[in-house]
């Protein structure tokens, strides 16, 4: 940081994620890249970091709200580098097995504000990172509908809002592998109807991924 940088952070103290963002790396990412999985039907969710690390905090918000390149850059990376082996144990054993990244959408309203769909930027970012081994398809999944925020409902709740909020946009071939992604996951609503609207166009094989959880 150089000396005019200094003044102005003592003038401007910077947001807190935007602080952990500044400093973050994958060194310092590493510790917190421990991937669970967790109980949901039919297919069990796979979650990357804990929510509850500080930088993994700062690191998506820096993403869902203010655009940055190095949350996508290090999210992307811990997202590719969970999903080359896993892939590459697959294609070993099958016959012609096809792999590809379905972010989950936001609502037209979120996405007119936001101006981007955050998930998607990592997808496509961790897609360049494999060379393109699992694309990015984007265009698989559709909002149905905006839903209300998640945050102040319960699980029950966050289930009802999310009930057919999602479609396929056209048939999906049942022989390949759709990897599901969202950034946060907290009860798996959101995955959940993101799932059902997958099986409903037609995919069996499904892994759903948050990135944090």
């Amino acid at each position: 940081m150089g000396p005019f940088s200094f003044l102005l952070d003592l003038l401007f103290p910077p947001r807190v994620s935007k602080q952990l963002e500044r400093n973050a790396n994958m060194e310092a990412l590493a510790p917190s890249v421990s991937p669970i999985t967790l109980p949901s039907e039919p297919f069990p969710t796979v979650a990357l970091l804990s929510y509850r690390d500080p930088l993994v905090q700062g690191l998506i918000v820096e993403l869902k709200y203010h655009e940055s390149r190095r949350a996508v850059g290090l999210l992307a990376t811990v997202l590719a580098d969970y999903l080359l082996p896993l892939v590459a144990e697959d294609t070993a054993l099958a016959s012609s097995p096809r792999f590809m990244l379905v972010p989950v959408p936001l609502g037209r309203t979120r996405r007119s504000e936001r101006g981007y769909n955050q998930v998607e930027r990592i997808c496509r970012a961790a897609s360049h990172y494999m060379k393109d081994t699992i694309p990015t398809e984007a265009s698989i999944l559709k909002r149905t509908r905006d839903t209300a925020p998640q945050t102040t409902l319960s699980a029950s709740e966050r289930r009802t809002n999310m009930r057919g909020a999602f479609v396929a946009a056209h048939p999906l071939d049942p022989t390949h592998t759709y990897i599901l992604v969202d950034d946060v996951t907290t009860t798996g609503a959101t995955l959940a109807a993101a799932v059902e609207a997958l099986r409903e166009g037609g995919a069996t094989h499904i892994l759903p991924v948050a990135l944090a959880h």
